[in-house]
């Protein structure tokens, strides 16, 4: 009894976060669907609610498709038998989303004609996934799943400006980099939205989940991320996708960035480094996270010259798996740590450390004052981690530009062609 009134109780705030359903018929003239050089761009306009209505009529196909193979699917296969505990738990992470989210993930199902409750399910149990290993809560039937979990994850994240650039200008490169044996890099979408008196702003993402790895917008804001695994784990958290997603949405500066990941109950995920960066200051940020800390640190901060294996850049940020933040590191499980050592582990002799970090700071001192298009293309293409590099962004903000190359078969990201898209080429119509 006591289980069936907690998921009771979840249907019940579901319920009361949806808004009604509009009578009126949603405009789909605004939105579009294009290819630019084997990479699929939607545009999307109005409301969040239309938005999501827009996603899921023109992409009906490929939304049913993704949410049955990639999404809902698997994670239903390796949850199994404790699908009412986390029905539960998406409930209390739907009670943390702002109205617009959970409006556009109604307006998704709609358009898609899928049931709303899956589409929200899909979208906020993901970062849930490694936890639900971790403690034991998967499923008798988790071993027969397709390989969602264990994935390796070589993410990196750079961000240089000013006297490390050839004009000043700022480029910030990002580099996701996961398990391509899913498939997932043959759905890349780069979504254009333009929600009703809001900041337009761009995702790269998949068709049917609001998540997201790397955004940018208007305001002239970028984010990339790096997930780096500690032991500090929690029960339930704000997915690290959504985050970016606000920040793309709500976020003026880089103060409003921090605002955002302070304010969330974090992800259970185990760690996570954003790179933030903001090219009307010019100016960057690293936010190192776990459940229990976030630690801002801002390039040219004066704390790196007191970590034995940071390498202090001037007008720069480099991150990939290890954390500067002592609290952090002492927590970290990746890249060489070890909580139970009563002194912070050395990260070096990890690829992580060696290939990534290291690597990125070594080009950016190499070339500083020189950093163009060409050579921030070359920085982010060689920290790529071989065999799993599932894209590869350039993000150029001051301009509103970016180059964006996808994992295309067994080919990774970094090795295939950039894409450059203007901001013409996404809010100036079809």
């Amino acid at each position: 009894m006591k289980r069936s009134l907690a998921v009771l109780t979840g249907a019940v705030i579901l319920a009361l976060a949806l808004p009604p359903a509009s009578a009126q018929e949603v405009d789909l003239s605004k939105a579009w669907v294009k290819d630019k050089e084997g990479i699929k761009v939607l545009h999307l306009a109005g409301t969040s609610y239309e938005m999501g209505v827009q996603q899921g009529t023109l992409l009906k196909d490929e939304v049913r498709e993704m949410m049955a193979t990639m999404w809902l699917g698997p994670i239903k296969l390796l949850i199994g038998d404790k699908m009412p505990l986390a029905r539960e738990l998406v409930a209390r992470i739907a009670a943390m989303c702002p109205q617009y989210l959970l409006e556009e993930m109604r307006g998704i199902a709609k358009g898609a004609d899928l049931p709303e409750d899956e589409v929200i399910f899909a979208t906020l149990i993901s970062d849930q996934m490694e936890h639900y290993e971790q403690t034991g809560r998967l499923g008798t039937e988790a071993a027969a799943a397709p390989g969602l979990l264990g994935a390796p994850m070589g993410c990196s994240n750079f961000a240089c400006f000013g006297r490390a650039t050839k004009t000043g200008e700022l480029y910030h490169g990002v580099n996701f980099d996961w398990k391509k044996e899913l498939g997932l890099q043959k759905h890349y979408l780069v979504i254009a939205r333009e929600a009703a008196g809001g900041t337009p702003f761009v995702t790269i993402g998949w068709a049917g989940t609001l998540y997201t790895t790397a955004t940018m917008n208007a305001n002239q804001i970028s984010t990339g991320f790096v997930g780096f695994g500690t032991i500090n784990q929690s029960d339930c958290g704000f997915p690290m996708g959504l985050v970016h997603r606000r920040i793309a949405q709500e976020a003026q500066n880089l103060d409003d960035a921090i605002a955002i990941i302070s304010s969330v109950a974090r992800t259970p995920y185990g760690g996570i480094n954003y790179v933030i960066a903001d090219a009307k200051a010019p100016a960057a940020i690293a936010v190192e996270t776990d459940s229990k800390h976030a630690s801002v640190w801002n390039a040219n901060d004066p704390r790196e010259r007191d970590v034995f294996y940071a390498i202090p850049l001037m007008d720069a940020v480099v991150r990939s798996d290890e954390a500067l933040d002592p609290r952090l590191r002492d927590a970290q499980i990746r890249a060489h740590g070890d909580p139970a050592k009563p002194e912070l582990a050395a990260p070096w002799g990890h690829e992580s450390y060696d290939h990534r970090y290291k690597g990125l700071s070594v080009g950016i001192l190499h070339n500083f004052g020189r950093i163009d298009d060409t050579v921030a293309l070359q920085l982010v293409r060689e920290a790529h981690m071989e065999g799993g590099n599932m894209h590869s962004v350039l993000w150029c903000p001051s301009r509103l530009e970016f180059y964006l190359a996808t994992a295309r078969g067994d080919q990774d990201a970094a090795d295939g062609p950039y894409v450059h898209f203007t901001w013409a080429d996404l809010f100036a119509g079809k």
